[in-house]
């Protein structure tokens, strides 16, 4: 019996031990992929914010209003509570923030702020309590807006606030991003300063699929304190209010000063500890910079969940050398074979995925064993389809970055339309591509990707003309296969080739058709590809509808230009005509004051004349 029992007992331990410790890994390496994909999932969500905050500071429409306000204010005579909400300064608001309140409505910001130079917030959309306020000496000099306000000022760098329960907005959790505003000599003249809304700030997380029953994640600031909701119990944490005191948390917070090399170190090894909820749990960590604000992600799940495959490993090992005992004196070595088999499989398999091996069992086992079996290949599964979500993830966020990379700057229309399809057309391995903009009534082609005309081509369309004009009119997205040869082809210099699939997409924007997508393709698009176009069309119609509108103003400064050039030329010729009047006028005078001395001679030689009269009379 102890020969029998010996080995099983020797080999059951060591299997129990290689498969915690590959379970173990198995975890570390699943958190740490989840750290690093949360990680870059946030920071590319809030450099696309900072991206949306420095082109508008860059739009010389913003500049110049803000110069308008500081010079308006300090002809007013007012200050800066009363000038805001004076009937001149509604009306100076309302001639110029139409491209920005455009802007503000399409990205959903909670508000939009303008700050002169001596920190007084001199716009704002959403009009609280902080319009007409001294962010500097005023009720608001002591949040972390007028902080990161003060910093921007003096060192005229794009700034983030962190989170605060902002006084203004109803001591809602708010959050800022500043960037200074530049006159045309590249003088600072104040801030442009955008409020992020609370949809906002929980979409900088994201909605990452859950991994487990108990795994999460959450951010904290250098104060410890939460900056996402929801992650842990809501009452015991809330965000900004009570400090997750971990030691997964505190060992973040001293290593917070250079990410790399902790990213470096979450790639190593992860943590055991005791958890926020008091039970013990394996996480990771990994700091995120926000200009100049340090947040720490922590990614974490229950010990029992993550390693609940070796624990009913080691309750079955006890309780498989019990009724080995038992059974041994009955069924001796062939059955105590068939026993360990399964287990020294199970323990290889085990070793194999904290290698990165996902492969699923093969070993037919019953019983207990079996339940084993299928629960270990019910784990693989998970760990695969996991795997799958988070690189389709990756894959529509990296596009998205990319393309809004491609997007972004005052670009020309056409010059926005050719990069645009372009770069659709690598991403999602089209042949060819055409780029459409409606415009007055008429649909044009403003942009196309190894496109060839053909006999009867059309680069121009009105609504409910062709593929292209059918799908503006009903605005909805149509697909059309066995495309004819005679169709529009991809052309090389070797020749030229047909697609079997056109797609054509229009792009909304105030439930209005601003443009369209063509794209040919050998095969039709997955879901994952027609995902991410329908992901990325209201950006792509914001982009269209900012160009156009841009064009459209620079077409009337340049007709407001060209009518003050006008009026200068007229008022230069009154100018003339009234100088030569002016002389006139003086030589007039002049003739009247010789006519007026001519005239007194005269009487004087009038009277001197009767004066003899009457003495020739008398003589």
């Amino acid at each position: 019996m102890l020969i029998a029992l010996v080995p099983i007992g020797v080999v059951s331990w060591v299997s129990f031990d290689r498969a915690q410790k590959a379970l173990f890994e198995v975890t570390e390496r699943y958190l740490v992929d989840v750290a690093v994909m949360q990680a870059q999932h946030i920071r590319s969500n809030f450099e696309r914010l900072i991206v949306d905050l420095n082109n508008e500071a860059e739009q010389e429409s913003n500049s110049h209003f803000l110069e308008l306000l500081v010079e308006d204010f300090r002809g007013s005579g007012q200050d800066v509570h009363a000038y805001t909400r004076s009937f001149r300064w509604a009306i100076l608001a309302d001639e110029h923030t139409a491209d920005l309140r455009t802007f503000w409505n399409a990205y959903g910001y909670h508000d939009i702020l303008m700050v002169d130079l001596e920190g007084n917030v001199l716009f704002s959309f959403s009009q609280e309590n902080d319009i007409g306020e001294n962010l500097l000496t005023g009720s608001l000099a002591n949040t972390r807006l007028a902080q990161a306000a003060e910093q921007a000022l003096e060192s005229g760098q794009t700034k983030f606030s962190d989170l605060e329960r902002y006084a203004a907005s109803g001591n809602q959790v708010a959050g800022f991003i500043l960037s200074p505003l530049l006159d045309s000599i590249g003088e600072k003249i104040g801030l442009i300063v955008f409020q992020l809304s609370g949809d906002q700030l929980r979409q900088l997380e994201g909605n990452a699929p859950r991994f487990g029953n108990t795994g999460r994640r959450y951010l904290i600031g250098e104060d410890l304190k939460l900056r996402t909701s929801g992650a842990l119990d809501e009452g015991r944490y809330s965000v900004l209010e009570n400090k997750v005191r971990t030691e997964n948390s505190q060992k973040w917070l001293k290593q917070h000063h250079n990410s790399k090399e902790v990213v470096h170190q979450i790639q190593q090894q992860a943590q055991l500890y005791q958890g926020p909820h008091g039970v013990p749990v394996v996480g990771v960590h990994t700091t995120l910079d926000f200009a100049d604000v340090h947040w720490g992600l922590i990614v974490e799940i229950d010990a029992a969940e993550a390693l609940a495959a070796s624990n009913e490993l080691g309750e079955l090992i006890i309780m498989l050398i019990a009724m080995t005992a038992v059974l041994v004196l009955l069924i001796a070595l062939p059955v105590t074979r068939s026993i360990v088999s399964p287990v020294v499989e199970i323990s290889r398999a085990l070793s194999l995925v904290g290698q990165g091996d996902l492969q699923q069992l093969q070993t037919r086992a019953k019983h207990e064993l079996g339940l084993l079996v299928h629960g270990f290949n019910e784990m693989i599964l998970n760990l695969q389809v996991s795997e799958q979500k988070s690189s389709n993830q990756y894959w529509k966020q990296e596009g998205a970055n990319q393309l809004m990379d491609k997007m972004q700057g005052d670009q020309a229309l056409t010059d926005l339309a050719r990069n645009t399809i372009t770069f659709l057309c690598h991403y999602l391995d089209a042949k060819i591509g055409a780029f459409y903009v409606v415009q007055g009534g008429h649909i044009k082609l403003s942009g196309s990707y190894a496109f060839r005309a053909r006999k009867g081509f059309h680069n121009d369309f009105i609504m409910g003309e062709g593929m292209v004009g059918q799908a503006a009119l009903e605005k909805q997205t149509l697909l059309f296969t066995d495309v004819p040869q005679d169709y529009f082809a991809a052309g090389s210099g070797l020749g030229e080739i047909v697609p079997d699939t056109i797609m054509v997409m229009p792009l909304l924007w105030n439930h209005k058709v601003v443009a369209l997508l063509e794209l040919g393709t050998m095969l039709q698009l997955n879901i994952l590809q027609e995902q991410f176009l329908e992901s990325m069309a209201p950006a792509i119609a914001v982009a269209v509808e900012t160009s156009l509108s841009r064009d459209r103003t620079q077409e009337l400064l340049l007709k407001t230009q060209e009518q003050s050039e006008k009026l200068q030329v007229r008022e230069e010729k009154l100018r003339e005509s009234n100088v030569s009047l002016e002389s006139q006028a003086q030589d007039l005078r002049h003739s009247e004051e010789r006519l007026r001395s001519s005239q007194v001679e005269l009487e004087e030689k009038n009277e001197k004349m009767q004066v003899q009269q009457e003495e020739l009379r008398v003589a």
